[in-house]
């Protein structure tokens, strides 16, 4: 498995866990799904990104990276994150949190209610609803959510992380561990 690989795989697996955890607490806190709390999850997620971008270039490129270089790690990265938060979340909505759908669905329906919206509207968005919180459109949306934001968390980090090599540093081969 090459450096790239590796860093990403690791770096991918402890924020999967960091979010598995924190999620966790969340739970026993008895924190509801729409708090701000939740919000800080994707501090999670920008960790995790800014983590492998730095192991890359300092560890594995002699404190010299592109752009490029750095968006790939940080891409590849959220792609190994997203997976296992997506499995986290499969997890936690079918054995950890079990009440959770249907607490959604129920504050989802009281809130269309009160925006007085009409009782055939009110349906067909709950039917929709229902329909997206299966697992397999769960885990389908968790990917793809955390996929989107890790592409934007990749381009500012590959941004301020970037460090290009002098000129003459281009001919020297820097080994990968």
């Amino acid at each position: 498995m090459n450096a790239k690989l590796k860093i990403s795989f690791k770096w991918g697996l402890i924020g999967g866990i960091g979010v598995a955890i924190f999620g966790l607490l969340l739970f026993i806190l008895n924190v509801g799904h729409d708090s701000k709390l939740n919000y800080l999850g994707f501090g999670i997620l920008i960790a995790t990104i800014l983590a492998a971008t730095y192991d890359f270039r300092d560890n594995h490129k002699a404190g010299f990276a592109r752009f490029g270089e750095l968006f790939g790690i940080g891409m590849l990265t959220a792609a190994f994150y997203a997976l296992f938060a997506a499995i986290w979340g499969i997890i936690d909505l079918q054995v950890i949190d079990t009440e959770k759908v249907s607490k959604i669905l129920q504050e989802t329906e009281l809130k269309l209610e009160a925006q007085g919206y009409d009782e055939d509207v009110i349906k067909q968005s709950m039917a929709m609803t229902k329909k997206m919180m299966e697992p397999v459109y769960f885990f389908i949306m968790g990917l793809v959510s955390a996929l989107v934001s890790g592409a934007l968390i990749s381009v500012l980090s590959g941004l301020i992380l970037r460090k290009d090599p002098p000129e003459s540093f281009d001919e020297i081969k820097i080994e990968s561990h």
